[in-house]
């Protein structure tokens, strides 16, 4: 993670942080779980696929 956005993050916290798309994109992929199958897990099929 960039230091400027890994600053404001640790600044703010985890509560605060954890509804950030930003954050959620990082953690997923650091645990290779890519934002294409986290959106896929959680939308509708058919607002997935729109």
């Amino acid at each position: 993670m960039e230091d400027p956005m890994k600053k404001g993050f640790t600044q703010k916290g985890f509560e605060q942080c954890k509804g950030v798309l930003n954050y959620k994109r990082f953690i997923l992929e650091l645990n290779d779980f890519g934002m294409d199958v986290y959106m896929k897990n959680n939308l509708d099929p058919e607002d997935y696929t729109f």
